[in-house]
């Protein structure tokens, strides 16, 4: 019986490891920093891969000039000839500065990056970096 219940144990635990392998750890995730342009009532997108099935979240690191109110938008989509079609639920439409957004996983593949001045906030051209964190 003790065997059986040390065997059932056993059992239990490997299945429980094989369940979290869908999840990566800090040190095995890869950061994409980009940097363009943005224009007033404008958009800008970049293209990145996804290696593998992952989490992804979004930073605004910087924006210069900041707008004085209100927000740019970010989205991750797939990219298009030409630009970047968003995906509706990858959208943060009021994105601030130094805060992250975490989405649910993303499948390996191709998409885009893409930063909007949706609300027309912009008075000038204005230069940003975003990192996309993803495995």
């Amino acid at each position: 019986m003790l065997k059986m219940a040390r065997l059932l144990a056993a059992a239990v635990v490997a299945t429980s490891l094989a369940a979290c392998s869908g999840v990566s750890s800090p040190s095995s995730q890869t950061v994409d920093t980009f940097t363009g342009s943005v224009d007033p009532i404008g958009q800008s997108s970049n293209n990145f891969s996804v290696g593998k099935t992952s989490e992804l979240s979004l930073t605004l690191i910087s924006l210069t000039p900041r707008p004085v109110l209100g927000f740019i938008g970010l989205a991750i989509g797939q990219p298009v000839v030409g630009g970047c079609s968003p995906y509706g639920a990858y959208v943060v439409s009021q994105a601030a500065i130094g805060q992250s957004y975490a989405f649910g996983q993303v499948a390996k593949g191709s998409y885009c990056l893409l930063v909007i001045d949706g609300n027309g906030i912009l008075t000038a051209p204005a230069t940003y970096s975003v990192r996309v964190v993803h495995s």
